[in-house]
């Protein structure tokens, strides 16, 4: 398992696409995709396609700020996760620019119009943020554990892959 800044270089290259898609889906867990559109032939997804590089999680523990108003989360009172959807879609989401961790724990996206979306860590879940990278690469976030692990997203999971295999 690595920490943040070993991790860090691999995500790098994220930095300055722009978002193609974002879904909240069951469970108002959330998919935020940037860069080139993958077309897949899944007819039952919502989407034709997944960005190049896609950061979310598998629970509805973030938010999205505009400055240092928050707009969206969700952990909210909508009777289903097609109405939260349904907001995120009216928010236009920038490029990315920044990746860090806030708070100790926490996981905060960066845009480049002035919005900002957190990840809160819980003890309850056992990942708190995961990235699909190009190559079939994979991180995932175990902010109980503070620690990140590098994975192929086309294998079994927990799977290892060191860092330095770039």
């Amino acid at each position: 398992m690595y920490i943040f800044k070993e991790i860090r270089p691999l995500i790098e290259e994220s930095m300055g696409e722009v978002c193609c898609r974002k879904r909240v889906r069951f469970g108002n867990s959330i998919s935020i995709d940037f860069g080139k559109r993958i077309f897949h032939n899944k007819p039952k997804m919502a989407d034709p396609f997944y960005g190049e590089w896609s950061f979310g999680c598998y629970h509805k523990l973030w938010k999205v700020f505009r400055g240092n108003k928050m707009i969206l989360e969700g952990q909210n009172d909508f009777d289903n996760y097609e109405e939260t959807d349904s907001i995120l879609q009216q928010i236009h989401f920038g490029k990315l620019i920044e990746i860090t961790v806030i708070n100790t724990l926490d996981i905060a996206m960066i845009l480049d119009n002035n919005i900002w979306i957190e990840f809160l860590a819980s003890q309850k879940e056992e990942d708190t943020f995961g990235v699909f990278l190009p190559q079939n690469k994979c991180l995932v976030y175990y902010a109980n554990q503070g620690r990140w692990e590098c994975g192929r997203s086309d294998l079994s999971w927990p799977n290892h892959l060191d860092v330095a295999i770039q």
